[in-house]
Formats: C-alpha cells, sequence, structure tokens
C-alpha cells in the first residue's frame, strides 16, 4: 500500500488547549456523564510541531 499526500505540521499553539476544551464542552452535552473525553496526541504536548487537528478519544465504565 502507497500513501500518497502531505502532512501539514504546524508550530505548538497555545490555543489548541482551548479548541480541545471548546469541543469537550459541547460533546458533554451530547453524551451521558459517564462517557469520559481525554486530548491526547501532539497538539496536546506543550511545545510540540503537530498537526494541527485534535485527537479526543471518548471513554465509558460500565
Amino acid at each position: 500500500m502507497v500513501i500518497d499526500e502531505s502532512i501539514h505540521l504546524s508550530p505548538f499553539k497555545e490555543r489548541w488547549k482551548d479548541i480541545y476544551l471548546i469541543e469537550e464542552q459541547i460533546l458533554r452535552t451530547i453524551f451521558d456523564p459517564s462517557v469520559e473525553f481525554e486530548h491526547i496526541g501532539s497538539t496536546a504536548i506543550e511545545g510540540m510541531v503537530a498537526k494541527p487537528s485534535a485527537s479526543r478519544p471518548a471513554t465509558s465504565s460500565p
């Protein structure tokens, strides 16, 4: 398999954390309170060059 596409990287932006927190608040209005959200990936690491899209997996306990 060959993947022929560019990956855009951006210098770290302080606003990435704020964008994640806003999106998390929106998601919390949709999902059950037992669902937990985490900001992971390169945008979650302060100072790291990253693809400018936040990863936001969700987990739920039974």
